[in-house]
This record gives C-alpha cells, structure tokens and sequence, in this order.
C-alpha cells in the first residue's frame, strides 16, 4: 500500500516554481481588457501578449440565446482566463481562442486518420482480446 510522504520545503519550492512558469505562459493566452460592441455583435479581447482579437458572438456557443443586456454586463474574471456573462454561463478565453482558430476541429480531425498501419494494429490488438475492460471503482 502506498504511504504519503510529506514533501520537503526543497520540493515545495520546486514545485511552486514550475507552476509560476506554467502560469506565465498561459498568461500569453488570457485577456488583460474586454468589451461587447453591440453594433458588431462582437467581443473585442486584448490579451495579455498584447495581440488585440475581435470574436463575432456567433461563433461562441451558448452566447447565441443571450440579451443585449446580458452581453453588455459581460465580464473577465480575475486574472483574464475567462468571459463571465452571468452565473451560469461563462466561456474561458482559451477556449474562445481555439474555438476561432479552428484548431479544436483541427485535432479532433488529426485523431481520426485512418491508414493501413493503424488499421493493422487494431487488427493485431483485437486478436489479443482487444481494449482492457474497464475495472468497477
């Protein structure tokens, strides 16, 4: 059975440093400013990078059945990472950002390709009793 070991103040420091450089560079991704323009029907995001995007509101699910009003009191949590609109509906910036570069398609297409190599190890595996069952928690 395993024990847990309590980490040392040298292990602690380590690992607070690498998670001050993960959050560095998601910073990259996360907004610094936003707003709503109604008469563009669209976000306008400055990132913390300093590049400036322009979201139409038409390519972020769940924003297409809300209210003017609802957009226009739209707002960034703390530190950027996402878009709050009201209690119950919030999109991460990230998220947003994948969304209009496409690239959530683009892997989603990447993990679908088909080729004889694979098709060979499917093969292969299915004749060795194929994917493990899946154990009760």
């Amino acid at each position: 059975m395993n024990t847990y070991c309590e980490p040392s103040d040298a292990e602690l420091d380590a690992e607070i440093a690498r998670a001050q450089i993960r959050g560095e560079a998601m910073k990259a991704v996360y907004a610094s400013e936003m707003r709503y323009d109604e008469s563009e029907d669209a976000f306008f995001l400055r990132l913390f990078s300093g590049a400036t995007v322009t979201v139409p509101r038409a390519l972020i699910p769940r924003f297409g059945a809300l209210t003017s009003a609802e957009l226009h009191g739209a707002r960034l949590a703390p530190g950027g990472n996402a878009i709050i609109v009201n209690d119950a509906v919030d999109y991460s910036v990230p998220g947003v950002l994948r969304l209009i570069s496409g690239i959530t398609e683009q892997r989603r297409a990447a993990g679908s390709v088909r080729s004889p190599k694979k098709a060979a190890a499917v093969r292969k595996n299915g004749r060795k009793g194929g994917r493990p069952k899946k154990m009760a928690a």
